[in-house]
């Protein structure tokens, strides 16, 4: 028998082992957001002056798979504004034009560049394209049905005549078959 003294010594040595197994073996949480990190250091180099490290991390950032509107939309207004302060109009206006596209409501902040607020609202304001579905034309059928049919039914015919081969025929001197019935007597 085990002795109180000792059944609480091991209690409170398992829980040791598992606070110790808690603290030690945690896997670190997941980002909350795929490109958290490289926004991050992206605006601190946008904000230090090294634009193509800033456009090297976003591009980098943005073709991860995976990413929610949600996650592209600051990655998309960065990588304009950062493309604007560089002098490179017409990459910023395709960064602007995708952000518009995966987050039309966007808004933007009273503090960003009035270059990319300009922008943004130029965009909004042109008239989408409207979505052009293709007309498909119904192709004629041939005249007189279709040669698969005739390929069906030779198929089937084939296979009816294989499976009544197989089945077993029987000799015409048998007199019972394998279902316990006997064959009708021949006639005089």
């Amino acid at each position: 028998m085990i002795a109180f003294g000792e059944l609480k010594l091991n209690l409170v040595s398992a829980l040791a082992c598992l606070l110790a197994s808690n603290i030690f073996f945690t896997p670190p949480a997941p980002a909350q957001n795929q490109c958290e990190t490289e926004l991050l250091v992206a605006r601190q180099r946008y904000d230090d002056g090294f634009f193509q490290d800033a456009v090297a991390l976003l591009e980098g950032c943005l073709k991860k798979n995976g990413l929610t509107p949600h996650e592209q939309e600051p990655a998309y207004a960065l990588l304009a504004q950062v493309h604007l302060a560089n002098g490179d109009n017409l990459p910023a206006r395709i960064a602007a034009e995708k952000l518009v596209e995966v987050s039309p409501d966007y808004t933007p902040r009273a503090k960003d560049r009035s270059d990319f607020r300009a922008l943004i609202e130029e965009i909004k304001k042109q008239p989408r394209p409207a979505l052009i579905l293709p007309v498909v034309e119904e192709r004629p059928r041939p005249r007189g049905g279709s040669k698969k049919w005739w390929w069906i039914g030779g198929g089937t015919a084939i296979t009816a005549g294989i499976v009544v081969v197989l089945s077993g025929a029987r000799k015409s001197g048998d007199k019972n078959n394998d279902n316990g019935f006997t064959n009708p007597p021949e006639r005089p």
